[in-house]
């Protein structure tokens, strides 16, 4: 059984960020944050932590990012923790090459995207599965 609901960003047109990421990326990408995904769900809130996830500082502050490699690439999905109790929202997907996020803004419009869902949960966010 798990313990947390995760949640995807969805944009003011309706569209579902790491839904859309998902659907352009190899099948070794999907596995690798289909797995992580399963982990985190199964894990306790103390148990997030590094390697699986970092609690992100400076300008990135009130973000943590999920941590994987696939493709040769550091993978990592930005979110926060809620907007409800053991839910986890994913905002933006970003991946990290030479100490920086790709895209350059990413916790910029990650923490906007934050703030939106926190405001309207219901209009920004929706329930992704994990199976």
């Amino acid at each position: 059984m798990g313990y947390w609901t995760f949640r995807t960003y969805v944009s003011p047109q309706g569209e579902e960020e790491v839904t859309t990421w998902y659907a352009a990326q190899t099948p070794t990408v999907r596995a690798a944050f289909d797995q992580r995904l399963r982990t985190l769900w199964q894990m306790k809130p103390q148990e997030w932590r590094d390697p699986y996830t970092k609690v992100l500082e400076g300008a990135c502050e009130g973000l943590v990012e999920i941590r994987f490699k696939a493709d040769r690439a550091q993978q990592r999905p930005l979110g926060f923790y809620g907007p409800g109790r053991m839910e986890f929202t994913i905002v933006l997907m970003a991946r990290e090459i030479g100490d920086r996020f790709e895209p350059k803004n990413a916790c910029e419009v990650a923490l906007a995207r934050k703030a939106d869902v926190i405001r309207y949960p219901v209009q920004f966010s929706r329930v992704l599965a994990v199976d």
